[in-house]
């Protein structure tokens, strides 16, 4: 058993990687990617020569989705996370559809009265704050939207999902730390390795349990639009109508959509 942290010394993204390349050989196997965020992070690859000639080029550094998609070209990748009706800001939606209504209304007015203006100036200033709220985990769910078209690779969605678990065939990787960049980087976090024949089965046993939720997209499940409460359906699709919403929320909201039975 190996312990890690990312303080003094980030040490868990090097290890990941490691676990990573070493399933490349495998042929076959089961990779269990178990994280409720997930982001396609930059990782080092300056002292992990045996890789390069797989990516084409001479790399110092590449996405944690390269690599998936090369374990996936002989392996088959389980990658679970939330559902992106977690991770999309649900309670922001209705928030927000109703300001902008409330803004269309009250835009005729601005030009005569001062006070329509800094009600506006306001309602602004709230809108900006429930979209940076909303789209907070949007590069989990982009991530997600990239994966499920990668071969080899299974998504699987938990909404509660709270376990952070790298499982290969020879090693698993657990600790606090979420698959992101801050998670590997910037927090502070601990993980260890595990390397026993017996713990790295029992922990595959327990990834595998995290995917054996209602939400699965391999079962054709999940829907986005369909998983949330009428109202929030609402105004999503009229967000997804409406020219006033912000570029970066409706590009996420037509991301999330994606996912559908």
């Amino acid at each position: 058993m190996q312990i890690l942290s990312v303080y003094p010394q980030p040490t868990i993204a090097a290890r990941l990687v490691d676990l990573l390349i070493g399933a490349l050989p495998e042929k076959g196997a089961d990779v269990w990617l178990v994280s409720p965020w997930i982001t396609d992070f930059s990782v080092s690859l300056e002292t992990r020569g045996p890789l390069l000639p797989l990516l084409g080029r001479d790399l110092e550094h590449t996405q944690l989705s390269v690599l998936v998609g090369l374990v996936a070209r002989w392996n088959t990748v389980h990658v679970v996370v939330r559902p992106p009706s977690e991770l999309v800001g649900r309670g922001e939606l209705s928030r927000l559809a109703a300001l902008l209504r409330a803004r269309r209304q009250l835009l005729p007015l601005a030009r005569q009265d001062e006070t329509v203006r800094e009600v506006l100036s306001i309602m602004e200033r709230e809108s900006e704050d429930l979209v940076t709220a909303a789209i907070s985990n949007g590069d989990t769910v982009r991530l997600a939207a990239r994966l499920r078209t990668v071969p080899g690779v299974k998504l699987h969605f938990n909404p509660r999902l709270h376990t952070k678990l790298l499982v290969t065939p020879r090693a698993a990787l657990l600790g606090s730390a979420n698959f992101t960049y801050s998670g590997m980087s910037r927090n502070d976090e601990i993980a260890l390795i595990v390397d026993s024949p017996a713990d790295v089965a029992a922990l595959r046993r327990a990834a595998e349990a995290t995917a054996s939720r209602p939400f699965s997209l391999d079962a054709n499940e999940y829907s986005f639009l369909g998983s949330l409460p009428e109202g929030e359906r609402t105004a999503c699709l009229e967000l997804l109508d409406d020219a006033a919403t912000p570029q970066s929320l409706a590009d996420l909201l037509r991301v999330a959509c994606q996912f559908a039975a």
